[in-house]
């Protein structure tokens, strides 16, 4: 391997930038302080998360000024800010499940953003950070993050070229088991 290809790839729930509503807290905010550090340091760094249509939580007010809870539609002007970098297809309960690679890039760092295009159940697994319908749909969106992970390494970066794989708590805890790369995880 060779210095420049020496990818170092950060695999989280959520993400940090200064546009989006792309995470829930703290971790997110982690996760965006190492994107731009590896950015201004012109490390050949790759965080991937997902792409959360309707974000965390928002808050309206009802008559007796109790908050209710709302969903964080995307800006239109993230959305535009992302690049298609890749499209291709992962298994979640034995079915295929098409993926979309969303790239934002700030210099040498590159954002990741995975996003299911159907069947229709998975389009659910990146509606909301941390908000799920069932204890099921929580198990598929982290398996979803895993597997599309994992998918987007072999064709985009190439296994050789992976210095390192950062894995944020239990939520990519599937990826070692599906990649088999000792050695190159940390936590």
């Amino acid at each position: 391997m060779s210095s420049e290809s020496n990818a170092i790839i950060s695999i989280t729930p959520d993400l940090a930038l200064d546009m989006g509503y792309t995470y829930a807290g703290g971790l997110g905010v982690l996760e965006g302080d190492k994107f731009y550090g590896a950015a201004a340091l012109g490390l050949n760094y790759y965080v991937i998360t997902l792409l959360y249509r309707n974000g965390y939580v928002d808050y309206d007010f009802d008559e007796n000024d109790n908050p209710v809870p709302k969903p964080q539609p995307q800006p239109k002007s993230f959305l535009e800010s992302l690049r298609l970098a890749d499209t291709y297809v992962v298994r979640l309960r034995n079915e295929n499940v098409e993926v979309n690679a969303w790239e934002y890039r700030l210099g040498t760092a590159h954002a990741i953003f995975l996003e299911p295009r159907g069947p229709e159940w998975a389009l659910k697994l990146t509606d909301r950070i941390y908000i799920e319908g069932s204890v099921e749909e929580k198990f598929l969106k982290y398996i979803f993050l895993a597997r599309g992970a994992v998918e987007f390494i072999r064709r985009n970066i190439g296994l050789e070229n992976v210095r390192y794989i950062d894995l944020q708590e239990a939520y990519a805890a599937m990826v070692p088991i599906i990649l088999r790369i000792p050695g190159r995880y940390s936590s």
